[in-house]
């Protein structure tokens, strides 16, 4: 029997879809480990990680306690199931259904198509099956989309909160605190309101961000979550662990001989260094205890399209009976986003920043039976209508140059402003 395939657009035409669905909320993920993943609509939520559920949730939580309204709309901690999810496979593009009557696991699916490279696809029945689940969805449309995404909107404004004069205070204050020795590193952020004539997309965004390890978190019409971020809070299979240690940052080059150059100021950076040490004793310290066996990488280089990041990868076998919400609770926020030591550095941050992080340096993913993957919600953008809130941070240490910070944020926000500009 032939492979069959259910009325669903191709893999390339995963965002257009979305686009097309009126079904809410609506998530898009992709990475090189894992494929791209696009689903709409909600079997499940809950408001924390589940756990010893059979289904593919997917969501993410806040970095801190919230003081303001800059999330309004947005779950301080949500994690859905959704009820089509379109999965990626190299023999077969199949979404199928999550809910109370009819429950195709997606790891199940994935393992059943691996299964069949003889040419044996998925029965007659089940497609038909997966038919009359899919249609009985409203907002769910189950035509093919020609690939057409909204065009892009008009940039009207741009404000930059803390301003460069109080984003100067701030470092100075926070470099007066790492004297006194009250921490050894704060993760100083800045919000970037751009202001739009109409609302844009969060697909047509999307579509445009340079890189292949995206994101969106689309809950209703006008609130999205959306990015293209290079960390890796843990990635688990089975009880295979791996996470990364990524801090300091250089600008890529506009030639090969510069983005040389550029990388090898960062290897040899004193103070870059000490930026990243922070960062990796803490990985280190934080997952180790959960590990029967743990290792990591030599140092190297991660390359985004815009910046350059010291790195290093650690993996690991997670002894028995080792949860992702523990895994969670010990690693995030790592100082790469936050700080170090962690408590003294979160209080000075939230009285220095006159806004709301949401999910914006915390954990996003999604979690299976027998696997998860949460990622660090940096290079990311809050979405309100016709408002993107552009999210950058900037590691404060002894040595830090408010100016260099600032261009840093820069940086970092450069994927998002090359889009307008």
């Amino acid at each position: 029997m032939r492979n069959r395939s259910l009325e669903t657009p191709k893999l390339k035409r995963a965002l257009a879809w979305l686009e097309a669905q009126t079904l809410y909320p609506k998530i898009y993920w992709e990475h090189p480990n894992d494929g791209i993943y696009a689903g709409v609509g909600a079997s499940f939520s809950s408001n924390v990680l589940p756990e010893n559920d059979d289904s593919c949730y997917f969501g993410g939580q806040d970095f801190t306690r919230r003081t303001g309204g800059l999330w309004e709309g947005f779950p301080e901690s949500y994690f859905f199931a959704p009820k089509v999810l379109f999965i990626p496979d190299m023999f077969q593009k199949l979404p199928f259904c999550q809910d109370q009557r009819s429950r195709f696991s997606p790891l199940e699916a994935a393992s059943y198509l691996r299964d069949r490279r003889d040419g044996e696809g998925v029965k007659d029945r089940d497609a038909d099956e997966g038919k009359k689940q899919l249609l009985k969805y409203d907002g769910y449309n189950s035509e093919e989309s020609d690939g057409d995404l909204p065009p892009l909107p008009s940039l009207i404004s741009r404000l930059d909160s803390p301003s460069y004069s109080d984003w100067i205070a701030s470092v100075e204050g926070v470099l007066k605190g790492i004297q006194q020795k009250k921490y050894q590193k704060v993760v100083l952020a800045r919000h970037t309101d751009l202001t739009f004539n109409t609302p844009p997309s969060p697909f047509t965004l999307l579509a445009a961000l340079p890189g292949d390890k995206k994101f969106a978190f689309v809950l209703s019409p006008d609130r999205a979550f959306i990015g293209a971020t290079p960390e890796t809070l843990f990635r688990r299979e089975g009880k295979r662990i791996e996470s990364a240690a990524v801090a300091g940052t250089r600008p890529r080059g506009k030639t090969p001989e510069e983005d040389e150059m550029l990388q090898e100021e960062l290897l040899s950076s004193a103070k870059d260094q000490h930026e990243f040490a922070v960062v990796e004793e803490m990985i280190q310290s934080a997952l180790a205890p959960f590990c029967r066996t743990f290792k990591k990488s030599a140092q190297s280089v991660l390359q985004t399209p815009s910046v350059q990041h010291l790195h290093h990868h650690f993996e690991g076998i997670l002894k028995t009976g080792v949860t992702d919400r523990a895994l969670i609770a010990a690693l995030s926020p790592t100082p790469a986003v936050g700080g170090n030591p962690r408590e003294r550095a979160i209080e000075e941050i939230v009285k220095r920043e006159p806004f709301d992080r949401g999910w914006y340096g915390a954990p996003i993913g999604w979690v299976k039976p027998d696997a998860s993957h949460f990622m660090v919600g940096i290079r990311s953008a809050l979405l309100q209508k016709n408002h993107l809130n552009l999210f950058a941070g900037a590691g404060i240490v002894e040595g830090s140059d408010a100016l260099k910070e600032w261009e840093e944020l820069e940086h970092k926000i450069s994927p998002f402003m090359r889009i307008f500009l």
